[in-house]
């Protein structure tokens, strides 16, 4: 597969975290404290899988889309992690007032981090990158920049 592919997965995986950060199953939510077992999230994720393509023209082949999949699944499989990860890398701000944008670009970027593929760090960050700038604000690269950034410092990937 080449490059533009790879983004193109990518940004279906953003709107695809994006749209589950919003959505009122909350498949999304490290507060819970029971852990569920990766046979019930991949059928949840399915499910709102699903709803989404019956709901977007441009996800009626996202099976034909595997690292979507992959970094969509182990941010669910990973959340709490993921979330501790933010958290704890955030100055003066909370979990709540980050923008979904912000937040949902995060979530991806540590989720392929974290999948430890071949792709450079540096490509994944620059991916990350491309996502915030195209659908957040202004701020929004260099905040998602410096999180990243030090994420992959702490994993010793940088």
């Amino acid at each position: 597969m080449n490059q533009q592919n790879f983004s193109q997965q990518r940004k279906y995986a953003f709107s695809f975290i994006h749209h589950l950060l919003q959505s009122p199953q909350k498949l999304w939510a490290p507060e819970i404290g029971e852990e569920k077992k990766l046979e019930e999230l991949a059928q949840e994720l399915s499910d709102e899988w699903e709803t989404l393509r019956e709901s977007l023209d441009e996800y009626q082949h996202l099976e034909a889309y595997p690292l979507t999949r992959e970094i969509c699944l182990n941010a669910l499989l990973l959340q709490k992690e993921i979330h501790k990860e933010i958290q704890t890398n955030l100055k003066s701000w909370t979990m709540e007032r980050l923008p979904k944008v912000n937040l949902s670009v995060l979530i991806l970027g540590i989720s392929e981090l974290k999948l430890k593929k071949q792709t450079p760090v540096k490509v994944i960050i620059s991916e990350a990158l491309s996502l915030a700038a195209e659908y957040g604000d202004q701020k929004s690269s260099s905040f998602v920049n410096a999180i990243l950034d030090k994420i992959a410092k702490q994993m010793e990937l940088l």
